[in-house]
This record gives C-alpha cells, sequence and structure tokens, in this order.
C-alpha cells in the first residue's frame, strides 16, 4: 500500500480509502483528466488489496469517485494492456476502450490501454 501513502499525497482531497477496521485494504485518486484540453474527470489510480478482490471494495471506492466526477461527461482511466482482470472489471462498471494506447516505463516499457464511460451511466 505504498502506492496509496504516494497517490494520497500526490491528490489528499481526491483520494479515497477503503479500510477492514484500522487495515487499509484499497484506494482510489481521481480527479480532472490530465490532459487540460479535455474537460473529463479521471480514475488516476485504483488498487484494492488481494485477499479483497470480489469483496465489493473496487465497486463501492468506483461509486463514490463516480460521485465525485458527476460534474464531467465522461471520464477516463489507463490500464495495463494485460491487466486482463482489471479490464473486465472496468467495463462492468460501464468503461470501453477507446482505442488510445500508451507506452510508460515502469522499470520495463508497459502498454496501457484508454478507457471511458459516460459518467451519468453510474452515478
Amino acid at each position: 500500500m505504498d502506492r496509496c501513502r504516494f497517490f494520497s499525497q500526490k491528490y489528499p482531497e481526491n483520494t479515497l480509502i477503503a479500510m477492514d477496521g484500522k487495515k487499509v485494504v484499497g484506494f482510489i485518486s481521481y480527479g480532472n483528466y490530465h490532459d487540460e484540453t479535455i474537460q473529463a474527470g479521471e480514475i488516476i489510480a485504483l488498487y484494492v488489496l488481494k485477499d479483497y478482490y470480489g469483496k465489493g471494495v473496487s465497486k463501492q471506492l468506483m461509486h463514490a469517485a463516480f460521485v465525485a466526477l458527476d460534474h464531467f461527461s465522461e471520464i477516463y482511466l489507463w490500464v495495463l494492456k494485460d491487466n486482463k482482470r482489471a479490464i473486465a472489471f472496468y467495463q462492468k462498471m460501464g468503461f470501453t476502450l477507446d482505442g488510445q494506447e500508451k507506452i510508460r516505463e515502469l522499470g520495463k516499457p508497459v502498454k496501457e490501454l484508454r478507457m471511458m464511460c459516460s459518467s451519468n451511466k453510474n452515478s
């Protein structure tokens, strides 16, 4: 959960944390889309501990972010191309692949795919 600390410090007003007792089990960071020429929201990061997969934590965090981003007509996110589980989850949440791709350097080059949804579908 080191990433949680990083994102909560970088986006303190836009990071929601899921707790199980005193244990951080997940978080989501959101905000304005990083390209200022596009008026949209963005899911910047969503992480949940593996032991909490399938327990509704990700869904609750996403719904809370959708409420916060409701003033945008579109919401974007970037997902690793090889993360099939995450892609399937985002599709269940109303996102679709929009054909945009980029390469990020995360120790080695990795391909990310952009997904988008209409925010009014999820609020």
